[in-house]
C-alpha cells in the first residue's frame, strides 16, 4: 500500500487522534512508527516532555516510586528510560524546542 493509499485508509482517525491531542503528537508518532500507528494513539498517548529522563522521572513519581530518597542519591533518569521504559513506550521528537518529545504507551 502506498503511503498516500494508506493516509486516505486512516484519514477520519488522524483527524480525531490529531484534534484530541494535538497533530504534532500524532506526525511525530507516524514519522517514528508509521501510518497504522495512528490507530486509537489518542488513548496510549502519556503527554509531551523535554525529554524522556523526564517522563522516566514523572512516570515513576507518579506510580509512588520515589519518595523518601535522600538528597545524596543520585537517579539516573535517562538510564531509567534506556533500560527499563524504552521497551513499553514509543518517544518520537517532534522537532520543536518547546515539549518536543511525544511519549506514546506501546499497549
Amino acid at each position: 500500500e502506498t503511503r498516500e493509499a494508506e493516509f486516505v485508509t486512516y484519514y477520519e482517525e488522524y483527524v480525531r487522534c490529531g484534534e484530541a491531542i494535538g497533530y504534532e503528537a500524532v506526525d511525530a508518532l507516524i514519522e517514528e512508527s508509521g501510518m497504522d500507528a495512528v490507530e486509537n494513539c489518542d488513548e496510549r498517548y502519556r503527554g509531551c516532555y523535554q525529554s524522556t529522563a523526564d517522563f522516566a522521572e514523572e512516570f515513576c513519581t507518579d506510580l509512588g516510586y520515589i519518595h523518601d530518597v535522600p538528597a545524596i542519591v543520585v537517579v539516573d533518569w535517562s538510564a531509567t528510560w534506556d533500560r527499563n521504559l524504552y521497551y513499553d513506550f514509543t518517544a518520537c521528537n517532534d522537532g520543536s524546542t518547546y515539549c518536543p518529545i511525544h511519549i506514546f504507551a506501546d499497549y
